[in-house]
């Protein structure tokens, strides 16, 4: 019986161990010790022999499952686009699921010699190693994506830094969008990994080399600019030299900068000094530049007075005196006028306080043009001094300074000046200014003193003006057509009543509510914003006190005028003989 239960063990490849297990552990009582040290010589065998062909079963399934790895490699993973092609490599993951993993996984339940314990093992040791490998092909994926979305973002930055700097400085909208981009190419760089610092000093990098190239390509449009003296031209390339490197100029432009793309205070502080730091290089480079834009624009200038002397020459050599006083009216320039007539040309000061040479001239007085009241404005201001206040009015905008600061600040020094403290010569001197000064008026400058919010109503109403042309309002009766709240309606009414309700005074109205949003920091101006604004009971009131401002300013105005030369003198009547001082200064002498 011993001897068959041992022949059914040797033949049993898969249940041997177990069998034999029976045997030995069978409780013999016999003495022969023998035949008992053979059975269990030969079980041992077994188990060896069997142990042998489970090891060699795993190793051959570990070189199946090695050849599965390769051919999968072959197939999928020696394609160079493989990480970088989005479809491709979602189908090689979805293969690496559904095919290899798969097919893994039938290898090893196929196996003739593993107990299930072992397959279960080699499962699962199996499954650790696909899932380390598949973490690993996800890893590559997104070094490469990190990779090319770096490097497409900075190709990105280098080509909008390069549209940017040959942008003209009016061409805004273009260079909007250039900003735009350049705010999605550091959403892109964040993605990479890349600080928000290092990032916000790339993008002063770019800003800066943006913003001085444009500079330059303004300073170059200055110096070929026909209708600028030599003075003026070298004063504003002078102005803009230094305001490029102004703490003010910084802190304005990283301000605005920083609006635009949303830093925080640790990234401001990089994009500053970034744009500093780049800013001086670019200057330096600009000043080299500069030398030969100056030693141009000499020569320019130069070659400029000799052609406009020239040009006088001949003209003067054509013309007679009476020509010359005609063309003068025709062109109604008084300076001209009375060069013709006298041969002298007085400054400002001058002529502004002379009534007789206001009278030979304008046929008025000084107590009419200089009556606040009166309609009449005369053209008293030489146009280099109305170019000098213009350029210093202008640096002031730039340099973000309100109305009522340049009304108090220029303005109103220069009127000073010119008309020596004389009331009349002063408001002479401001009915002027109003009449020349794009977003000023007579009424603005004659009455600011005693009304301190109209500067503010003005400006509001040009920062309205501004907005409707971007939002294209043109409808007087909007906002009529679009509140929805009853209490703004309410409130709209009442104000709409206080200046008339007529369609160009709620044209006016709406316009000036439009500025009066910007100025509280509104930057959208849907009807839901503007009834936010209304509802607001300061920003009622602030509309409220700003109805007569905008009554006198832009709904009634007083409607002025310029006196035109007078041209009853073109026969020779004003040939009366006269001493040199008959109009109150040196050197003026009538024909």
């Amino acid at each position: 019986m011993n001897a068959e239960l041992l022949n059914k063990f040797i033949a049993d490849k898969r249940t041997a161990t177990k069998q034999l297990g029976n045997i030995v552990n069978m409780s013999y009582s016999s003495e022969n010790s023998g035949t008992e040290l053979a059975y269990k010589a030969i079980a041992d065998l077994a188990e060896k022999h069997q142990n042998f062909k489970i090891s060699n079963e795993k190793n051959q399934l570990l070189i199946k499952i090695a050849d599965m790895d390769n051919e999968f490699q072959s197939k999928y993973l020696n394609d160079p686009t493989i990480y970088t092609d989005q479809d491709k490599f979602e189908g090689m993951v979805t293969a690496y699921n559904n095919e290899l993993i798969k097919s893994k996984r039938e290898l090893i339940l196929g196996s003739q010699y593993l107990s299930q314990s072992d397959v279960d093992k080699m499962i699962g040791s199996q499954k650790i190693v696909d899932g380390e490998k598949l973490n690993n092909l996800q890893y590559k994926r997104n070094q490469m994506f990190i990779k090319e979305t770096y490097d497409t973002a900075l190709l990105n930055r280098q080509q909008l830094e390069t549209i940017g700097s040959n942008l003209d400085p009016s061409q805004t909208e273009m260079f909007n969008e250039v900003l735009n981009g350049l705010n999605e190419t550091a959403k892109a760089l964040e993605t990479t990994g890349m600080s928000k610092n290092k990032i916000a000093a790339m993008i002063g990098e770019s800003v800066a080399n943006m913003e001085y190239s444009r500079d330059n390509k303004e300073i170059l449009a200055i110096v070929n600019n026909p209708n600028m003296s030599f003075d003026d031209k070298m004063a504003t390339i002078n102005g803009y030299k230094k305001n490029a490197i102004s703490d003010n100029y910084l802190n304005q432009i990283s301000g605005v900068y920083n609006d635009k793309f949303k830093f925080d205070e640790e990234s401001q502080k990089a994009f500053k000094q970034s744009f500093m730091v780049r800013g001086s290089q670019t200057q330096a480079g600009n000043d080299r530049e500069l030398e030969a834009i100056e030693r141009m624009a000499i020569t320019q200038e130069k070659n400029r007075i000799d052609a406009l002397k020239q040009i006088e020459k001949d003209k003067k050599a054509a013309l007679s005196t009476e020509e010359r006083v005609r063309k003068a009216i025709n062109d109604n320039d008084p300076y001209k006028f009375i060069e013709a007539k006298y041969d002298v040309v007085p400054t400002t000061k001058e002529l502004v306080q002379d009534n007789l040479l206001l009278e030979e001239t304008f046929n008025t007085s000084l107590a009419e043009i200089g009556d606040s009241t009166n309609r009449d404005v005369a053209n008293v201001i030489a146009s280099g001094d109305l170019q000098r206040i213009k350029q210093e009015i202008a640096a002031y905008t730039t340099d973000g300074r309100t109305q009522d600061e340049i009304i108090n600040e220029v303005i109103y020094p220069f009127a000073n000046e010119m008309g020596a403290n004389d009331e009349y010569a002063r408001n002479a001197i401001l009915k002027n200014l109003g009449m020349q000064l794009r977003g000023y008026s007579p009424t603005l400058l004659l009455k600011a003193p005693s009304r301190p919010n109209m500067a503010k109503t003005n400006e509001a109403y040009t920062y309205g003006k501004n907005i409707r042309n971007e939002i294209e309002v043109k409808a007087p009766t909007w906002l009529d057509q679009t509140l929805s709240s009853d209490n703004v309606r309410t409130r709209y009414f009442q104000l709409s009543n206080a200046v008339g309700s007529t369609p160009t005074a709620k044209e006016k109205l709406n316009t000036l509510i439009l500025g009066k949003m910007r100025q509280a920091g509104y930057t959208k101006y849907t009807t839901i914003d503007v009834e936010s604004f209304i509802e607001e009971d300061n920003n009622y009131v602030d509309i409220q006190n700003s109805l007569q401002d905008l009554m006198d300013l832009q709904i009634a105005p007083i409607n002025y005028r310029y006196k035109n030369i007078r041209t009853d003198t073109l026969k020779g009547s004003g040939e009366s003989g006269g001493t040199n001082n008959d109009f109150g200064f040196t050197g003026i002498k009538r024909k």
